[in-house]
């Protein structure tokens, strides 16, 4: 049987209730290989407090966004993440601080409002370059 009619959203507020209410945020891209890197769940699961156990990307790129064991734990494999997710659940003291770690570091580096207001100021200053390198041609 077809179980669509079974799943609802949640609402925003039910959604961020569910995530303050979760320990471990597990993290998963689907794709064929391991070629994206930071989607939406890798900022918002240590927004929120919780742990997060994440694939591995191309070339290890996820270590650039949160550092390996200090801020988040990534896996190789299912079974991996699932002896993971077991270890972290039976050591809440090493789970609490690598949450933490991750939850300060999105508050320092990943804020939404500095990260466009850095990309505005990058488009208008490269913006002033090209107009002065065309002035400068045109000389």
């Amino acid at each position: 049987s077809v179980y669509w009619g079974r799943v609802t959203s949640l609402t925003a507020e039910e959604r961020t209730s569910i995530y303050y209410d979760t320990k471990i945020g597990f993290n998963m891209h689907v794709s064929e290989y391991p070629a994206e890197t930071g989607n939406m769940r890798m900022y918002e699961t240590p927004a929120h407090g919780m742990l997060q156990i994440c694939d591995k990307a191309a070339s290890n790129a996820q270590e650039l966004i949160f550092v390996p064991d200090k801020e988040a734990i990534y896996y190789d494999d299912l079974p991996d993440a699932i002896d993971k997710i077991e270890y972290y659940l039976a050591h809440d003291d090493e789970r609490v601080e690598i949450a933490y770690a991750g939850y300060e570091r999105v508050r320092r580096d990943y804020q939404w409002e500095d990260n466009l207001l850095s990309f505005l100021n990058w488009a208008i200053a490269l913006k002033k370059r090209m107009y002065l390198s065309s002035q400068k041609c045109a000389s």
